[in-house]
């Protein structure tokens, strides 16, 4: 007996992980595709479905009929036919998801790590910088320095001594001309011929009409979606696994928050105040030009007030019924 009650609990253990994991990958599913949204609604997107394969076999079934004039042998080779449509729509449209999905998880990895970065020390950015060079190709020829919001590295890449200075910005400020002006008049006194200038926001316009008119040092302008693809490049972006691991934690929070306000708003205490307010505003009403908004204002908090006391009831039976396997292996 012991032997069917472990070979029971080992199966259940499967079978719970087994519904973990399907449940997993529809709320990540939901989360990566649905927020992308393509303006229907989730009813629009059913109908077109539905609608799509009827279209396909009534057509397929009136285009036959008029060729091989047999009902049963057209009605057939349609139902094959829309079988076929199907198939095929289900493999593209698993095909767009999954692309839909690798880009919004990249995506989200990249504004992870973007903020990551932001709030790192000069100390620790001079590291993971030394890091993302290192993994692309880049090989260090001078100790870097850092001064303040700035760094500056001396790297070799193939036959080329690249200067590069990384300059911190806060979130919402651009690196102006006047920085890229004097960091040129820099490179040119050193003999530099090429130089990279990273920013962890963007150039103004300025910047890169600068850059582009002068090549006497030439001026590489690498701003934070370059930055960001650099830093992908050296393989420092999260794992697949990890992005959903976050994405999973972020939407548990989210239910959580959600939750909390539901039995809130729902709580077993709340359902006589709902149901005392609301007749204190019938009685307010009689006494007011404003007796239809307080009306509506009684008749929705009585509504909370059933609603509230139907929850704790319906939740009171369905806690009373649980029905636990193992529990009832175990007696």
């Amino acid at each position: 007996m012991n032997k069917y009650n472990e070979v029971t609990k080992y199966f259940m253990k499967q079978l719970k992980t087994h519904i973990h994991q399907k449940k997993t990958s529809k709320r990540l599913k939901k989360y990566y595709v649905e927020r992308k949204t393509d303006g229907r609604s989730s009813f629009g997107k059913v109908l077109d479905y539905i609608g799509s394969r009827i279209i396909v076999f009534f057509a397929s079934l009136l285009l036959l009929l008029i060729i091989i004039k047999h009902l049963l042998t057209a009605s057939l080779l349609s139902i094959l036919l829309t079988s076929l449509f199907h198939t095929i729509d289900i493999q593209v449209r698993n095909k767009k998801t999954e692309k839909i999905i690798n880009q919004k998880r990249k995506y989200l990895a990249s504004q992870r790590v973007y903020r990551e970065i932001m709030g790192k020390s000069m100390e620790e950015i001079y590291t993971y910088l030394e890091q993302v060079f290192e993994d692309i190709g880049f090989r260090k020829t001078e100790k870097g320095c850092i001064d303040d919001k700035e760094i500056y590295f001396l790297y070799q890449y193939g036959d080329i001594h690249l200067p590069v200075f990384f300059k911190m910005n806060p979130y919402d400020e651009n690196t102006q001309l006047k920085e890229i002006e004097n960091y040129s008049e820099k490179l040119k006194k050193m003999d530099f011929i090429k130089g990279m200038i990273i920013a962890t926001t963007d150039f103004t316009k300025e910047c890169y009409d600068f850059a582009e008119r002068n090549n006497h040092p030439k001026l590489i302008l690498v701003e934070k979606e370059k930055l960001l693809k650099m830093i992908d490049k050296a393989g420092l972006f999260p794992t697949d696994k990890e992005m959903d691991e976050y994405v999973v934690d972020r939407i548990e929070k989210r239910e959580r928050k959600i939750a909390v306000y539901r039995e809130t708003l729902l709580s077993k205490s709340k359902t006589r105040r709902y149901a005392i307010l609301g007749l204190f505003l019938l009685f307010w009403a009689q006494f007011t030009p404003y007796s239809g908004y307080y009306n509506f204002m009684a008749m929705l908090l009585f509504s909370l007030a059933i609603l509230t006391f139907y929850c704790n009831i319906k939740g009171k039976v369905d806690s009373e019924k649980e029905f636990n396997l193992e529990q009832f292996i175990e007696g």
